[in-house]
């Protein structure tokens, strides 16, 4: 109801602020993305970079379904100098268009960041994507390259990576 109103209200004159309260208010209610798509569009008509991509991001994490939220969360992202952000949005567009030669690429980049949540979203979605693309082999290739560490996960996704290629003798060493 709040995001109807929201609607409603965002065509009226000089009700555009009271429209995105009610946006607001739906998005805590109930992470409706067309309310988070709603508020994204109003930041960024105002050339508030930052909020529009937290909104394009939120909205296309909800559906999962529309590359279009994701690649205008990355315009957001590099107007507001977030290029590894832009990197990952970009690249999670690509994948649900099922262009995963593109999104590996972007992964791979982001599998080398310095910040550990962005390299943890690099090394998964670049494994997603070898999957994807039915490579295995590049994929244990890539998984040895970037996960070294010896703690548990890397040697999870050592253990995953080779039970892909069905070398269970090599996949129960790592678990």
């Amino acid at each position: 109801l709040h995001y109807l109103n929201g609607a409603a209200l965002s065509h009226l004159p000089g009700k555009v602020e009271d429209a995105v309260k009610e946006w607001q208010k739906a998005a805590e209610i109930g992470s409706l993305a067309p309310a988070y798509g709603a508020l994204a569009d109003f930041y960024a008509k105002r050339k508030d970079w930052k909020h529009a991509a937290i909104g394009y991001m939120r909205a296309a994490s909800l559906t999962e379904t529309d590359p279009a939220l994701y690649a205008a969360a990355e315009q957001m992202c590099l107007k507001n100098g977030q290029s590894e952000l832009g990197v990952l949005c970009r690249a999670r567009a690509e994948s649900l268009q099922s262009k995963h030669e593109a999104a590996l690429k972007d992964y791979q980049l982001l599998s080398r960041s310095s910040n550990p949540k962005r390299r943890q979203f690099g090394i998964e979605g670049a494994v997603e994507c070898y999957r994807a693309l039915h490579r295995p082999k590049d994929y244990l290739d890539f998984i040895q390259r970037e996960c070294r560490s010896g703690n548990a996960d890397d040697e999870m996704r050592i253990a995953d990576a080779y039970g892909e290629l069905g070398d269970n003798a090599h996949r129960v060493e790592h678990l």
